[in-house]
């Protein structure tokens, strides 16, 4: 893994030279201190050097303290001097006498006092933000930032320091790797900046979305973001921004394979940036230059040559990270290229750049904790210098053997989630976050990897359980978390919440050029950042709620196979990654590890099975065909696992088909069906969720619009509602919605009060980007509008439309399905489709599985007999999987526990107890009473 650039903060001295004077002159309401503000100022402009500035101004504040004047407004602005020029003297870094002298300062303006300046405040503020990301704390110093804003805004003051607020945040906010929310800083800085005075800017953040946008793939954003920086910087001349726009139209042309152009574009970026001086971004450019060589080209020798031109202009301004940076990727590049020396090379350029940090004593073999690494403030940096340090263990065991060098990877690997885990927390975009999730894959398969090779059950248990659905169990445990809120706030963060969807939902509707977009976007970015402030607030409210949010909630292995001996199931984690796959098989008699042929589970292998399956007219003409893929497919994902029939809970990786439909044989005749009861989680820890749905006593919700409105333009659903009534008969208390009062609206609000809800109706999803939707009588939900589903009830969905679990497949995390949706949700069991299958079987299918499900049945048990039902029941053509394996259970195979049904007994036994106690009381109480009379 090599390490990318990171831009550098261009500006900041600049504009902390600046502030003085942009502000009135403040007056001094101490007549001791008389004069002296005016002495300030002159300090300030003279054309004396640094260090002389700060030696009058240092005896100025010792004039303060030995004639005991007043701390007034002078004295603020002194102080505000000093702490700016120790930090200007201290190469840009501050100390913490200047943080506490800039504090002071802040103090003093924000009292209230007579002379005190709210608009001078803002400057402290800037400076604080700039102060503490100086030194790492990058917390401490968006909350400053946020400050400038906020207190800007309720100024009306001109948006000149918000601008550069914003700047600086999207620099800090990149650099830890949330783009998503970098895109949305920069989106509300352009959106501020009155281009006639805030000019300088206005290049800066469209280079800053444009490099966020090339993170998250987008490369349709990211193209016309750096023409417009290289407009603005022509139009404003800015050579600086002008090479890093350069930077970013070079590696898309690179990904877009256009190599000779990138090359060129690398070449003009970094020859005008040299002509800047700014030899620290120099370095990162060649670092960004090496990559492209290293990874793109394949040229080892270029490559190399790059990488050592960042080392030596990080040198010209001593800067360790970026020297660090060097000597990690000319290690990568030697383990990569060279790995016939013993990794000796590579060792020895892993030591240089461990050494300016001041780890050169470490030697592979020793565990260093978490805390001796704080001295690397970059997060991208030291996630690649943990996974390659990973990686490089793993081979060197695999070279000779040595038990110490597996010891050490697993150490190490366990290190490194702990980071890629703090990094998650800081990041808030779930674009971002995904991002994540794909770049640190290949660590995963490394951990996984050593742990099979070490025969670590639990480990390889505890990183199959962090490498899958991790976001997913963030947003269950966020609303776990609501639960320890009052009612009032609870309801006003779901307030948050539907305004964001709100706005989304209308962006959605507007097309990328038009006019009203930008207004829209902007709305919408302002409504996520309104949710952000208010989750903080609730955080420091309710500690219970942020310990809930953040637990870390991977069960335990031996705990987990006891719950497994009750459910009488096996469960199978899967991981498949290029040339590397592993199973692990968890069952009440332990766990073992499985290493599977990649090559036979290639991705187009796994499609081209679940092609066939929603073919009818293909399986009809070339069923052998078929049972022959079905039978190759099993004996390299199934039968290598030797899992005894009974019910098998599956956790796929990147994929998922029904297993129900591979076979045994080469002729078809023995489905996997037949045999075993599968169901499908997004992980263990799902499965073990508790959702804490409410108990209600309305048993079951029905959906079925069967006509649609005519702008909605979709087919008719002749039988949907008589089927819904067939279905509704099964249960004691239900409520059927059909024709217009099968309405969005009723949708959004009834069905979190059901425990099991029911939808026959159209829905449209791909693989694309495109937001899935679920078809209603009169409009559409969408996929992002299931989080208004508030605390539901629901135990249970059946999606009885077409491509319910289709949608787009996130790395890590599983595909984007309106089933998913309804899960982070929080309703513990979905029952979706894979693709468009025949009317006539759902409805025969879902028929059974509801007379199972009312009678208690498990669902997955229940789901397996409709399914068999309909295949003995029907004509020979019914054998085909088309008709029946698109049904999947996802989630908890549970049965549903209805309020009215045989649960409520006991209370009704209580109830009956406790009124014949009350009467046996009365009449005794009545018979004392006539005794004593």
């Amino acid at each position: 893994m090599t390490v990318d650039f990171n831009r550098s903060f261009k500006g900041v001295v600049w504009l902390l030279c600046l502030l003085f004077f942009c502000v009135t002159k403040g007056k001094s309401q101490c007549r001791h201190a008389h004069g002296v503000m005016s002495k300030i100022i002159s300090i300030e402009n003279s054309q004396n050097p640094l260090p002389e500035k700060f030696r009058k101004i240092s005896e100025l504040r010792d004039q303060f303290t030995d004639s005991l004047w007043c701390k007034d407004s002078a004295y603020a602005r002194l102080l505000h001097r000093m702490a700016t020029l120790q930090f200007q003297l201290n190469d840009s870094r501050a100390t913490d006498e200047s943080i506490e002298w800039m504090r002071e300062s802040l103090a003093i303006n924000t009292s209230g006092i007579n002379g005190a300046s709210a608009r001078y405040a803002l400057n402290s503020y800037y400076n604080l933000g700039v102060f503490y990301q100086s030194i790492g704390y990058y917390n401490k110093s968006l909350a400053y930032l946020d400050s400038v804003i906020s207190i800007q805004r309720a100024l009306e003051a001109p948006a000149t320091l918000s601008g550069y607020s914003r700047i600086l945040k999207a620099d800090i906010l990149f650099r830890n790797g949330d783009y998503q929310q970098c895109i949305e800083e920069c989106i509300q800085g352009l959106a501020e900046t009155n281009v006639s005075t805030d000019k300088s800017v206005i290049a800066q953040f469209f280079n800053r979305r444009a490099q966020s946008y090339y993170y998250l793939n987008d490369r349709a954003n990211a193209v016309p973001d750096t023409d417009s920086a290289v407009y603005y910087t022509k139009k404003y001349p800015d050579d600086f921004e002008r090479a890093t726009a350069f930077m970013l139209k070079a590696m898309i042309a690179s990904e877009q394979g256009f190599n000779d152009k990138a090359e060129q574009l690398f070449d003009n970026a970094i020859a005008l940036r040299k002509k800047t001086g700014e030899y620290t971004q120099v370095a990162d450019d060649y670092t960004d230059w090496g990559n492209f060589y290293f990874l793109k080209k394949r040229d080892y020798k270029k490559a190399q040559y790059c990488y050592e031109q960042t080392i030596v202009y990080a040198k010209k301004t001593d800067d360790a990270e970026k020297i660090a940076k060097g000597y990690i990727n000319l290690a990568e590049l030697a383990f990569r290229s060279s790995p016939g020396n013993a990794f000796a090379e590579t060792k020895a350029y892993y030591q240089k750049g461990l050494s300016e940090f001041g780890l050169s004593g470490e030697d592979l073999l020793d565990y260093l904790p978490l805390s001796k690494y704080d001295a690397i403030g970059d997060i991208d940096l030291l996630l690649v210098i943990l996974n390659n340090k990973t990686e490089l263990l793993l081979n060197l065991y695999k070279l000779n053997g040595d038990g110490r060098y597996l010891d050490a990877c697993l150490a190490t690997a366990r290190l490194t989630d702990t980071v890629i885990e703090q990094s998650r927390r800081e990041q808030t975009g779930e674009r971002s976050r995904l991002y994540w999730r794909g770049k640190t894959r290949m660590f995963f398969a490394h951990a996984l990897e050593a742990c099979y090779l070490a025969n670590d059950m639990p480990g390889a248990f505890y990183f199959m359980e962090k490498s899958r659905a991790v976001l997913l169990s963030d947003k269950l445990k966020e609303l776990g978390a609501s639960s320890h809120l009052s009612q009032e706030d609870s309801d006003t963060e779901q307030n948050y919440k539907a305004a964001v969807v709100y706005e989304q939902q209308k962006l959605a509707k507007m097309g990328p050029l038009s006019a009203e977009y930008r207004h829209q976007q902007l709305k919408w970015v302002e409504a996520k950042e309104l949710l952000r402030n208010y989750i903080k607030t609730l955080e420091q409210k309710y500690p219970l709620y942020y310990q809930y949010k953040y637990a870390d909630d991977i069960p335990d292995l031996r705990k987990f196979e006891l719950v497994l001996a009750k459910k009488k199931a096996s469960f199978v984690h899967y991981f498949l990654q290029d040339s590397l796959g592993f199973a692990l098989v968890s069952t009440a008699g332990g766990s073992r590890m499985v290493k599977l042929k990649t090559d036979k589970l290639k991705e187009d292998t796994l499609d081209d099975f679940l092609v066939w399956c929603t073919d009818k007219q293909r399986l009809n003409n070339h069923f052998g065909s078929f049972a022959t893929a079905s039978n190759e497919l099993f004996e390299n994902i199934f039968a290598p696992l030797q899992i005894a029939p009974g019910r098998v809970i599956v956790c796929t990786d990147n994929f998922l088909f029904p297993f129900e439909a591979l076979t045994r044989d080469v002729k078809g005749k023995e489905y996997l069906l037949f045999d075993y009861t599968f169901s499908y989680v997004y992980s263990a820890g799902f499965l073990l969720k508790k959702m804490n749905n409410r108990r209600v006593g309305n048993d079951f919700l029905g959906f079925a619009p069967a006509s649609f409105k005519q702008e909605l333009n979709m087919p008719e659903l002749t039988f949907s509602a008589r089927s819904m009534q067939s279905v509704g008969r099964f249960y004691k208390r239900p409520e059927l919605l059909t024709g217009a009062r099968a309405s969005r609206n009723n949708f959004l609000t009834k069905v979190p009060e059901y425990s099991v809800v029911n939808v026959f109706s159209h829905a449209y999803a791909d693989r694309t980007n495109s937001e899935p939707v679920l078809y209603m009588q009169d409009s559409v939900i969408r996929l992002s509008e299931l989080q208004l589903l508030n605390h539901p009830a629901t135990q249970f969905i059946m999606l009885s439309a077409c491509f319910t679990n289709v949608g787009r497949n996130a790395i890590g995390e599983g595909v984007y399905s309106l089933a998913r949706g309804f899960s982070s949700a929080g309703i513990p069991a979905v029952s979706a489709t894979l693709w468009r299958a025949d009317e006539s079987a759902v409805y025969t299918i879902s028929n059974t599985f509801h007379s199972l499900i009312s009678k208690g049945w498990n669902k997955d048990e229940a789901l397996r007999k409709a399914k068999l039902d309909f295949i003995q029941q029907g004509e020979h053509e019914n054998w085909l999987p088309y008709y029946w394996a698109n049904m999947v259970l996802i989630g908890s195979p549970d049965p549903v526990e209805f309020l009215s049904s045989g649960n409520s007994y006991p209370m009704y036994i209580v109830a009956g107890i406790a009124i014949g106690f009350f009467i046996l009381f009365a009449i005794l109480w009545r018979r004392k009473r006539e005794k004593i009379s």
